[in-house]
């Protein structure tokens, strides 16, 4: 999941109004990666899917990436984690592969 996070591949363009101004924006597999990971936590979570700062949006995944990391620590020391349990197994994504 980590490297899907990372993948900059442009797959879709989208169309904001920031301060009056029309602005267009791409958006990669790592975001659309990023906005999958709000299903998988049980706090309430959004990815920025929707601001147009590729910057702010890099950062944001920089944080999944470390919350992913976390969790699955959590996990593999047979402690809670905030991970729907559900996505432990999903194959959508190949499984999580986050070291």
């Amino acid at each position: 999941m980590t490297t899907m996070l990372d993948d900059t591949t442009v797959v879709s363009k989208r169309k904001v109004t920031v301060n009056g101004t029309k602005v267009e924006y791409e958006l990669t597999k790592g975001d659309f990666a990023a906005e999958w990971t709000e299903r998988w936590r049980e706090d309430e979570y959004t990815y920025p899917l929707n601001k147009p700062s590729v910057e702010k949006r890099k950062a944001e995944r920089e944080k999944i990436k470390q919350w992913l990391t976390e969790q699955l620590a959590l996990a593999r020391a047979g402690k809670k984690t905030a991970i729907h349990l559900m996505y432990f197994t999903t194959t959508r994504w190949g499984g999580l592969d986050v070291p």
